[in-house]
């Protein structure tokens, strides 16, 4: 397998481990208590997320986008990181902040498709 392959491949199952826990979890508070445990895939998740580069954290975002789950991604993670206080890394600091970009991008999104919608109604009823 390709280096490129196999880092996507990691990508993608990071994204798999806390999603899907992230679906088995009802509770907010059990994600702090899976961080607990340390030879839990979620924790070996986080470890890996905390040590990458600027530029890995970066390519993991934009890989999370291309999945269609940055939004989602970013809520996982904003919630495993409750009440810790900075984690050592600025980028962990500023989910929130990524969070909201995300979704004033979607609201964006949701307003232009309204308008083809509106538009597209529009003609149609002057046939």
């Amino acid at each position: 397998m390709s280096a490129v392959r196999e880092r996507a491949a990691g990508m993608f199952e990071t994204l798999s481990v806390l999603h899907l826990r992230s679906l088995a979890d009802a509770q907010p508070s059990s994600a702090g208590e899976l961080l607990q445990t340390e030879c839990h895939p979620v924790s070996e998740c986080i470890a890996r997320l905390k040590s990458m580069s600027g530029e890995e954290w970066a390519d993991f975002l934009r890989f999370a986008q291309l999945q269609r789950v940055k939004l989602r991604t970013l809520q996982i993670l904003d919630r495993c990181f409750k009440g810790e206080s900075k984690l050592g890394e600025p980028r962990l600091e500023h989910l929130e902040y990524l969070a909201q970009a995300e979704q004033r991008e979607i609201e964006q999104a949701l307003g232009v498709l309204d308008k083809v919608v509106r538009a597209l109604q529009d003609r149609k009823s002057t046939r």
